[in-house]
């Protein structure tokens, strides 16, 4: 196959399933066993899977991504940094947010924690957490935003907070909750 378009000319060939090359102005691909093994690299940035999905390497200005699933594994998009480690159990992420940065953690379905932080000058985070989730699956979960709270034991929801699921479902397995706000309580 022959490529006529303005910046990307070039030639390539496919022999389906078995492998594939393509030599364009500005990128190459060689590929075994598509989409198993594929070395790729062109002026945005070079990719190798080998085999995919063991083996994901990624880097370009915007994405830097390198996977031996599925035993450990980082992915950095813009400014959400995500790892895992026996994937998909072990979770922690990083969003850095203009004057913030948000930290979690997850050990799926057991334990969600997550923090969100002001940045200082440094680009560290600062001080007493601005909001902050927790859940131990199926026991507890806790909320802090500011000055409101918001403890329930007993939560049987294994994922992250929904408010339909909060809203209709959790007043039936919750055996206590607490509400606070900078000037009132309430306990059920």
């Amino acid at each position: 196959v022959t490529y006529e378009y303005e910046g990307s000319r070039g030639s390539g060939y496919i022999l389906w399933p078995l492998c594939g090359h393509l030599k364009l102005e500005n990128q190459k691909t060689f590929m075994l066993i598509p989409p198993f093994i594929r070395f790729h690299s062109g002026k945005k940035g070079k990719m190798i899977n080998c085999p995919w999905p063991l083996l994901q390497m990624r880097k370009t200005d915007y994405i830097q991504k390198l996977y031996l699933w599925p035993i450990w594994g980082q992915k950095q998009v813009g400014y959400i940094h995500k790892n895992f480690v026996l994937w998909p159990f072990i979770w922690f992420t990083q969003e850095n947010r203009g004057t913030t940065v948000q930290n979690g953690f997850e050990l799926i379905p057991l334990i969600i924690a997550k923090s969100t932080h002001k940045k200082g000058k440094d680009g560290k985070s600062t001080g007493k957490a601005l909001s902050r989730y927790t859940k131990i699956w199926p026991l507890v979960k806790y909320r802090r935003e500011g000055e409101n709270r918001h403890l329930s034991f007993i939560d049987l929801w294994p994922f992250e907070r929904s408010e339909a699921i909060d809203r209709s479902w959790s007043p039936l397995w919750t055996l206590f909750s607490y509400n606070s706000t900078s000037n009132a309580f309430d306990s059920e």
